[in-house]
């Protein structure tokens, strides 16, 4: 694959995934933008009002072959102090993502604590 391709590649996933979490959170486009390929940090850049909301540090990775302890170490050097999760994707398959097993069991414990408060 060319390298101009797998760029193309790679910002289609960002473009999706930035797409989505505007959608579903209602976050002004603003407020959230994806990086130029080659740049280092976040796949996705967002302002304080998208953090609020999505308090997370994204790395997209749109490829066949993924080696994902590599791919989340860099997702964890570039978070700051945010989750780091990494998105993956290949061809013909879903979209996945890789979070830290402790952060996902408070993520659905915070969701639990939402659910049993509006009951």
């Amino acid at each position: 694959m060319k390298p101009s391709s797998a760029k193309a590649k790679g910002r289609a996933l960002q473009d999706w995934m930035r797409k989505r979490l505007m959608e579903e959170l209602d976050i002004h486009e603003d407020d959230i933008k994806t990086a130029v390929m080659g740049e280092s940090g976040e796949d996705i850049k967002m302002a304080r009002a998208a953090r609020e909301k999505f308090p997370f540090s994204l790395e997209c990775k749109n490829v066949e072959k993924l080696n994902v302890w590599q791919a989340y170490d860099q997702a964890c050097e570039n978070s700051g102090k945010y989750e780091p999760i990494v998105v993956m994707k290949k061809n013909r398959k879903k979209p996945l993502v890789v979070i830290d097993a402790d952060a996902f069991i408070a993520l659905i414990k915070s969701k639990e604590c939402d659910t049993n408060s509006t009951s």
